[in-house]
C-alpha cells in the first residue's frame, strides 16, 4: 500500500473537460493520482488520452457508474486513499491532499469520511476514506445503486464513525451539476434502491464499523 490518493473521475461524453479536470488536481495537490473511469463504449472517444505518472485509464460498465469506480478501486488497490471527483467539477484549493491524509490519520483505525466543501451545499458529495475503511465496509461506492445517493450512504457511515467537513479553504472542488443522460429516470431508481439499502442493510453496517473502530 502506498500513501498516495486515488481520485475516481467518472467521465462519460466529455474528454476534454475530464482532461480540464485532471489538471486542476495536478495544479492543487502533489500526493494525488487521477484514474479516468470510462465507459467501454466510449473508449474510442477517449483513446487520444494518454496515460502518464499521474493519470491512469479504466474502462467498465457504461450504464454502471458505482459498479465502475469500485471495479476501479479493485484494479488499483495499491492505494491509501480513495476519493471522487468528476468530469464537471474542478479542484480549487491548494493542499487540499495534505488536509485529506491529516484528517483520515485523526480518525480511531483511520475508520472514517473525509468530505470536500463543494458549491452545491453542506452535504456529502465527494467523499474521501482509507483503504482499510474499503476493508471495512466492502466497497467505497454504495453498489445498490448505479449513479446516485452512494455519497450519501458514504455520509450516512460517516456519522456513525467518523467525518470532517473540510472548509472551502481547506479543501473545495467547484461542481457545475451538467445533468447527463436519463437524469429524472436513474435518479428516481436509485433514491428508491437507497431507500431499501437504509431500511434493511444500514443498522449492520454502521455496528460493523463501531466494532472496527473499537
Amino acid at each position: 500500500m502506498n500513501g498516495r490518493i486515488a481520485v475516481l473521475c467518472p467521465t462519460r461524453n466529455r474528454p476534454d473537460a475530464a482532461i480540464d479536470t485532471y489538471l486542476s488536481m495536478v495544479r492543487t495537490s502533489t500526493d494525488a493520482d487521477m484514474i479516468l473511469c470510462v465507459g467501454s463504449d466510449q473508449k474510442e472517444m477517449y483513446g487520444h488520452i494518454v496515460e502518464e505518472d499521474r493519470l491512469k485509464m479504466f474502462y467498465g460498465s457504461p450504464e454502471n457508474v458505482v459498479g465502475r469506480i469500485n471495479a476501479a478501486i479493485s484494479f488499483y488497490g495499491e492505494y491509501g486513499y480513495y476519493g471522487t471527483i468528476v468530469d464537471d467539477a474542478k479542484f480549487i484549493a491548494p493542499g487540499w491532499d495534505v488536509w485529506v491524509k491529516d484528517k483520515i490519520q485523526e480518525f480511531p483505525k483511520r475508520l472514517g469520511v473525509a468530505s470536500a466543501h463543494h458549491n452545491n451545499g453542506p452535504w456529502v458529495n465527494f467523499p474521501y476514506v482509507s483503504k482499510e475503511w474499503i476493508g471495512v465496509v466492502g466497497w467505497y461506492a454504495c453498489p445498490h445503486v448505479l449513479r446516485f445517493c452512494w455519497d450519501t450512504v458514504a455520509e450516512i457511515l460517516g456519522d456513525a464513525s467518523s467525518i470532517a467537513y473540510a472548509t472551502e479553504d481547506e479543501f473545495h472542488i467547484n461542481h457545475e451539476w451538467l445533468r447527463g443522460e436519463d437524469y429524472v429516470g436513474a435518479s428516481e431508481r436509485d433514491a428508491k434502491n437507497f431507500l431499501v439499502w437504509c431500511v434493511t442493510q444500514r443498522r449492520d453496517l454502521m455496528a460493523k464499523l463501531k466494532e472496527a473502530m473499537r
